[in-house]
């Protein structure tokens, strides 16, 4: 079998086997990528298995070395993917498969070795995130790189709606092992292809809807949340919301923050809140509100996804011709000299 005869089979391989996407790279990135190292040449001996000659810095070699729990909450302080990143990381998990099938292939084949039919098919357990974080996404690092796949973007995830028996299964699970104890061991004694990240969210989502009250928030718990706030102005929600009853820190935060605060501006939007309104969703997109918000001072996301969804049906707000200002002096002169000069025009027509 040649070499393109079995770079053929490679390619149909992956395409059929992997539950990916096929490889498809931006232009920008094909340059910069080395898919075999100095250290992967052929001559190396056959027990000596797979390693990236990548030499990574102490801050990734120490990344590598946390928990899965400790990884989880760093993974709160970091920026948010945006698309592109995520669709750039599909492609460098394909890429990388495939370059993981062509270089057993090529050892296979210098070693005289030309059946390919026993080849195992390729998992992302063997990818180095290294070289994902080197060669494909420079702007992240390993650790990222592989919560963001394992939590998020791996098609084995099962993102379906919880059953009644993953729940109660869960319930047990947390109280053999803590909430503070082994996610990791929870979510694979659970079985059924959910992620640490789900399971902790589901669960303690779940629990805050059982101690805290969901319903319609009442005039005397909006007068303790005021009272609270002002007194406890510089603790932080948990313990505004141990002080206002049963709510949770997020309800008093979303609670304040779009309805009791007195800096919000509860009156009609002037000509140039709506201007700059204009202004920031052309900056930030129309999916992006609470950095809207920030651009038009007094009023809360709600209220710019609201006013905004009035702007598309009625696009003659934003127009400055539909702008009602009162008339001037000045103004009243000019119209009156129109009138008049119109009206002498009329006569002498006639």
């Amino acid at each position: 079998m040649d070499i393109l005869k079995r770079m053929i089979y490679i390619k149909d391989y992956i395409q059929e086997e992997s539950s990916l996407k096929p490889t498809k790279l931006s232009k920008k990135y094909v340059k910069n990528i080395q898919y075999f190292d100095s250290s992967e040449l052929l001559e190396i001996n056959q027990d000596e298995g797979f390693e990236s000659s990548d030499e990574s810095s102490d801050e990734e070699a120490g990344e590598g070395e946390l928990s899965v729990d400790e990884l989880l909450a760093r993974k709160a302080r970091v920026r948010r993917w945006i698309n592109k990143e995520k669709e750039q990381l599909s492609e460098a998990i394909s890429s990388e498969l495939i370059r993981d099938v062509a270089y057993t292939c090529l050892k296979r084949a210098e070693n005289g070795e030309v059946d390919l039919s026993s080849l195992q098919k390729p998992t992302v357990d063997n990818i180095d995130w290294r070289r994902i974080s080197k060669y494909h996404l420079t702007s992240r690092s390993p650790a990222e790189c592989q919560i963001q796949w394992r939590e998020e973007q791996d098609p084995n995830v099962n993102t379906g709606p919880w059953t009644e028996a993953e729940t109660n299964l869960l319930r047990q699970l947390v109280a053999t092992h803590g909430e503070r104890g082994r996610w990791d061991k929870i979510v694979e004694e659970l079985g059924t292809g959910r992620t640490i990240q789900q399971c902790f969210s589901y669960y303690m989502t779940a629990k805050h809807s059982m101690e805290f009250s969901t319903g319609k928030w009442e005039p005397e718990e909006d007068e303790r949340l005021m009272a609270a706030v002002k007194a406890m102005k510089h603790c932080g929600w948990q313990q505004i919301a141990a002080a206002v009853g049963d709510r949770s820190g997020a309800q008093c935060l979303h609670r304040w923050t779009r309805r009791l605060d007195p800096s919000i501006n509860k009156g009609k939007w002037s000509v140039e809140e709506d201007r700059a309104l204009k202004r920031a969703v052309d900056f930030y997109g129309d999916n992006c509100w609470f950095r809207v918000q920030k651009l038009v001072p007094g009023r809360t996301d709600v209220q710019c996804r609201e006013r905004w969804n009035y702007i598309l049906v009625n696009p003659n707000v934003l127009k400055e011709e539909t702008v009602q200002a009162p008339f001037t002096e000045e103004d009243k002169r000019r119209i009156m000299k129109l009138v008049e000069e119109h009206v002498k025009g009329k006569d002498r027509e006639t």
